[in-house]
């Protein structure tokens, strides 16, 4: 008796912490929303971000915006807290797979940017790459979407709820096939990414520090160039770090429930603090998708040029809209 109504208790104290998560990470992914849909209109309207990077951060804004609108339908359901098994079932299985697909959409093209990055940095006279670039880089996204989506297929099979807790995701059956693909799955999408990306902007940067152009010192021109080159190369490494940094721990619990073979219903049971950091590392995860264009505005003038200009435009509007209002209910 005395052990039902602790898990009775147990359970009730996990539904509450639940339903108040629930309530400020749908705030927050709003708020997400609307950023990563406003670097969308800045990247979609503007001409000027026509260049090859630019193009590639809009695929990883698309991924983005497909991530925050995955969590806010996920996030609501755990509020609304009538959901059933089967429902709950679908929404962690489908939930987490989008989440995980636009992951590694997101991790993967970093790649490609920064290799983007090293061709016109280092070697920006490499014939093949100046000849195939467009082929490249259509491949190489191609690739990565098909790989994205491919991989995470399995999270559509091995995810599951409970029954006496639908919104508590949890892996069906931790067998040997599941545990090596909860390692490859973190050896695809993190150990790779991170280690190719550590490479390629560690060579740009002492590429940088090391090479003057010949005649560089006499220009003007050419110095600014540069500068904003760097900066450009800063955004790039605090993007990467977010992603390496905010997904660490997820990555780290999932192969730690591939070594133990621990469920993460078991893992509630032994460990309330474990738990929690399971919990929430998916959280830190998909709020990547939050930070970026936050990144963006911060880091990259361009960006942030557009986006008060826009602002301006829109408070010169309403300025108007609202003068044109005093001017008709003025009386004659």
């Amino acid at each position: 008796m005395n052990q039902t109504a602790t898990n009775i208790e147990k359970f009730n104290f996990f539904d509450t912490i639940y339903k108040y998560a629930g309530v400020v990470v749908v705030l927050i992914f709003v708020f997400g929303a609307l950023l990563n849909l406003f670097i969308l209109y800045i990247f979609l309207s503007d001409r000027g971000f026509q260049k090859t990077t630019y193009k590639l951060f809009l695929v990883s804004v698309i991924s983005d915006i497909m991530s925050t609108a995955t969590s806010m339908i996920g996030y609501s359901q755990i509020i609304d807290q009538r959901t059933d098994y089967y429902g709950g079932k679908m929404v962690c299985s489908i939930g987490l797979y989008f989440l995980y697909s636009s992951y590694g959409i997101s991790a993967l093209n970093l790649c490609i940017i920064g290799l983007d990055r090293y061709f016109a940095i280092v070697k920006p006279f490499s014939s093949f790459y100046r000849s195939h670039k467009k082929s490249v880089i259509i491949l190489g996204e191609s690739l990565v979407w098909l790989v994205s989506m491919t991989l995470n297929l399995p999270f559509l099979m091995i995810i599951t709820a409970h029954h006496n807790d639908t919104m508590l995701c949890d892996f069906q059956d931790l067998n040997t096939t599941t545990r090596a693909y909860l390692v490859l799955f973190s050896v695809v999408f993190y150990v790779i990414p991170t280690i190719s990306i550590a490479i390629i902007y560690s060579k740009i940067i002492a590429f940088q520090q090391s090479y003057v152009r010949p005649g560089e010192f006499l220009g003007y021109q050419r110095r600014i160039e540069r500068t904003m080159r760097r900066r450009f190369i800063r955004m790039l490494c605090k993007i990467t770090s977010c992603y390496i940094l905010l997904a660490w721990p997820n990555f780290a619990t999932l192969i730690g429930i591939a070594i133990t073979g621990h469920t993460i219903i078991m893992i509630r049971q032994e460990s309330t603090i474990a738990f929690f950091f399971l919990f929430f590392s998916i959280t830190t995860t998909t709020s990547i998708s939050i930070l970026n264009p936050i990144i963006y505005l911060k880091y990259d003038i361009y960006v942030r040029i557009r986006a008060i200009n826009i602002l301006k435009q829109i408070l010169n509007c309403r300025c108007k809209k609202h003068h044109r209002s005093i001017n008709l209910d003025a009386p004659n």
